[in-house]
């Protein structure tokens, strides 16, 4: 995977993150639904970053066996 896929899955999670926020931030929304948004916004992260961390890793293993 190249610079441009991560990215552009970075620009897209930044967005999520942001709709997120705005959401909260708009007062609407009770604390039950706050911590909701804020364990998704982490989850969502936390899958983002162990993918990008097997992609890489997978890749090194790939160039070390050529």
């Amino acid at each position: 995977m190249d610079e441009r896929n991560f990215a552009m899955e970075e620009k897209q999670e930044t967005n999520y993150v942001a709709e997120t926020t705005n959401i909260i931030e708009q007062n609407s929304t009770n604390q039950k639904q706050i911590d909701n948004l804020r364990f998704e916004i982490a989850r969502e992260r936390n899958l983002y970053e162990y993918g990008k961390d097997i992609i890489l890793n997978t890749e090194k293993m790939s160039l070390n066996k050529n």
